[in-house]
């Protein structure tokens, strides 16, 4: 089962980007991001029951739920914006996807949960760089 997640991202590219990134993919109350503006849920899965639901966005987004607990994209540095989230898992499918969808744009993610923290990098679409410690210390990955 997974675990409650925080995680922690920062986008890094053009303007023209970033301010796209945050357009495209903002909930409409400006609260955060919407994965469904990433990867849309099909209908037939929205009319469903909560289990069929749940298990795509589970296989699509790499969480069962959309991203809470956020205040919205900030300014970081120039040429950076940063978002954080709350989820159930790491949505590496969701990054994955806007990463596809903006490829000169570098995205640097940290998740972190009971289970351990994990850093990664995408560029391209690409996973470029992975880093797992998990929470005891008995595991390490890296690539």
């Amino acid at each position: 089962m997974k675990n409650f997640t925080t995680n922690e991202i920062i986008f890094e590219g053009k303007e023209s980007d970033l301010t796209a990134i945050e357009h495209r993919y903002s909930r409409d109350d400006g609260n955060g991001i919407d994965f469904n503006k990433v990867i849309p849920v099909p209908i037939d899965f929205l009319l469903s029951d909560k289990r069929k639901n749940e298990e795509w966005k589970e296989e699509h987004w790499g969480t069962k739920q959309n991203a809470s607990g956020s205040n919205g994209f900030e300014p970081w540095d120039d040429g950076k914006i940063y978002i954080h989230f709350d989820t159930v898992g790491a949505p590496y499918p969701v990054i994955q996807k806007i990463s596809e969808t903006f490829p000169d744009v570098e995205i640097q993610m940290a998740a972190i949960s009971d289970d351990g923290e994990d850093e990664s990098t995408w560029v391209g679409g690409v996973l470029d760089y992975y880093d797992f410690q998990s929470a005891d210390g008995s595991e390490t990955i890296k690539c």
